[in-house]
């Protein structure tokens, strides 16, 4: 109530096509947030699809802002039942991290993808995404660092893990 309250008003505040570029960006951003924050809605889906368009000072920063609301509006469109869409948003969000040299967003796409896997029991996908980091020490228990996981990833594991059995993992 109060997000939305709060949304309202700056609606009422910043009028469409008012301040300058990075004002636009960031209203934009706003409700991608509000729609990854309480749900998918039609202006948190707009919102990605501006931002594909927006321009910001320079090429590598627009670059970058283009694939993090790819990358957004996957997350979103994870609550629907278009998975076509889902996979085409993570497929090209992550592409386009790899082109704009930014690892984080190909791990998050990497990792969403890891998890619609563990979901599905497509237990496959998820050992080729993951073979280098789900090394075993031999019993079954996933060896490495899992506090660097991202928490996405790490949902992926349990549920693997889970469906292999493997529950004390």
């Amino acid at each position: 109530p109060n997000a939305t309250l709060w949304r309202t008003r700056l609606d009422a505040l910043l009028e469409p096509g008012a301040g300058d570029a990075v004002t636009h960006v960031a209203r934009l951003l706003l409700d991608v947030l509000y729609a990854r924050a309480f749900g998918i809605d039609a202006r948190g889906l707009a919102a990605c699809r501006a931002l594909r368009d927006a321009e910001l000072g320079s090429d590598a920063d627009t670059a970058r802002l283009h694939a993090v609301a790819r990358l957004r509006e996957a997350e979103i469109l994870l609550e629907t039942d278009d998975d076509e869409a889902t996979l085409r948003a993570i497929l090209d969000a992550r592409l386009r991290g790899s082109r704009n040299a930014a690892p984080w967003i190909v791990a998050e796409c990497d990792a969403l993808i890891g998890l619609i896997a563990a979901v599905r029991g497509r237990l496959d996908v998820y050992d080729t995404l993951f073979a280098q980091s789900a090394d075993t020490d031999g019993s079954g228990a996933l060896a490495g660092n899992a506090s660097d996981a991202p928490d996405t990833r790490r949902l992926a594991r349990v549920l693997c893990e889970a469906q292999r059995g493997r529950l004390q993992s």
